[in-house]
């Protein structure tokens, strides 16, 4: 379904979003901070929760800082795609990437797409659809070579406000030194409030690279069983964005992420950012955490 067809929709929403979500008093707010804190507490798990209700209401538990693993590339999405506009270069342009400049031990379903090719011939939405719908880090590496370097990605979200997070390295370095993935950090709310200002940005861009921001999130195939699950026959638009970290010494998961933003069917909208540490479940059960608090976020925006 195209995202265009919801911006009235969304306009409207937005404009009356204080309404929307009004409370009678700040305790409806503290009920739904209580109960997420309630089932972090028995979740066996180091999670860190922000949602931002509409545009302006705000409830954050254990904001501190986690590794953001493939979290990165929603960082990176928005300031390549502006990148490439002043450059004066479409997102359906077509680049060359040399199969000997990737990793092929890394996670990367553009190498499995072109399994003979020396060369790939392709285009740079192909290169955000790898690397935002199908966590690609070669696609990602591509991208922060060739258009937006990580020191032009931090310089933008830190020009937005948004300065509780940490970016120095990119995906082949991690894979290389998995240590390393712990100096890639953000907090919850700051995940939250990157896609919460990407989303509307996109929808009213009258920029053609930037205006597809939107599409990409919505297109991600990964994490079905994390923030998306319980919305699954909700009628609600979703555009996400997962990480998924090594695991521990004793072979639990850790790192495991999704952020998201939600339309819900009348237009209302709230993010949701879920972050996992550590956690003493296997990946189904941990990602069931992530689920759950979906779960009681979307009951109370209900």
């Amino acid at each position: 379904m195209k995202f265009r067809y919801f911006i009235s929709i969304v306009a409207v929403a937005m404009s009356f979003s204080d309404n929307i979500y009004a409370r009678e008093g700040e305790d409806q707010y503290l009920s739904l901070q209580t109960e997420i804190e309630d089932y972090i507490d028995k979740s066996r798990a180091e999670v860190g929760v922000a949602v931002i209700i509409g545009d302006k209401d705000t409830v954050v538990v254990n904001n501190g800082r986690y590794p953001m693993n493939s979290v990165l590339k929603l960082y990176q999405l928005l300031p390549t795609a502006r990148a490439l506009s002043e450059r004066h270069i479409l997102l359906d342009s077509v680049v060359s990437v040399s199969r000997g400049d990737l990793d092929p031990d890394t996670w990367s379903s553009m190498l499995n797409d072109y399994p003979a090719d020396t060369v790939i011939e392709t285009t740079y939405r192909k290169l955000m659809e790898y690397a935002v719908g199908q966590s690609d880090n070669n696609a990602c590496d591509v991208l922060f070579d060739r258009v937006c370097p990580i020191a032009e990605v931090v310089a933008f979200w830190r020009g937005k406000g948004i300065d509780d997070f940490s970016i120095c390295w990119n995906e082949a370095e991690m894979h290389a030194n998995p240590s390393l993935s712990n100096d890639n950090w953000t907090t919850p709310l700051a995940a939250a409030e990157v896609i919460a200002y990407m989303m509307p940005y996109s929808l009213y861009s009258s920029d053609y690279n930037t205006s597809q921001v939107s599409g990409f999130l919505t297109g991600c195939l990964t994490g079905v069983n994390r923030i998306p699950k319980p919305l699954a026959r909700s009628g609600a638009i979703i555009a996400h964005k997962t990480g998924t970290g090594f695991n521990d010494a004793d072979g639990f998961p850790t790192g495991i992420n999704d952020v998201a933003y939600i339309i819900l069917p009348d237009g209302r909208h709230y993010t949701l950012a879920v972050f996992v540490k550590s956690s003493r479940r296997d990946i189904k059960g941990t990602e069931q955490i992530i689920a759950d608090i979906s779960e009681i976020v979307y009951r109370y925006c209900l």
